[in-house]
C-alpha cells in the first residue's frame, strides 16, 4: 500500500542500464516541449498484465508497454 498512499512510481527496463534510464528520463524532461516523448505502444490494466509480460519477454512489443492503474 505504500506505493499507492505515497504515489510512488516504479520504472524499469531490461534493455539498458540504470544510468541510461536516468539519462533518457532527463532528456525527455528537457525536450518534451520539442516533441520528444517516449513511445508507449501497449497499455493494460492488471487483467492484461500476464499477456504483456509474455510479449515483452519474447520481444513482441515495439516501443514500451505501460501498466495503467
Amino acid at each position: 500500500m505504500t506505493l499507492l498512499s505515497k504515489e510512488i512510481e516504479v520504472m524499469g527496463s531490461r534493455y539498458c542500464t540504470y544510468q541510461e534510464v536516468l539519462e533518457s528520463l532527463q532528456l525527455v524532461g528537457e525536450q518534451s516541449h520539442k516533441g520528444l516523448m517516449p513511445l508507449v505502444t501497449r497499455t493494460s490494466g492488471f487483467e492484461g498484465l500476464e499477456e504483456i509480460h509474455n510479449d515483452v519477454e519474447h520481444s513482441r512489443i515495439t516501443g514500451r508497454a505501460a501498466l495503467v492503474l
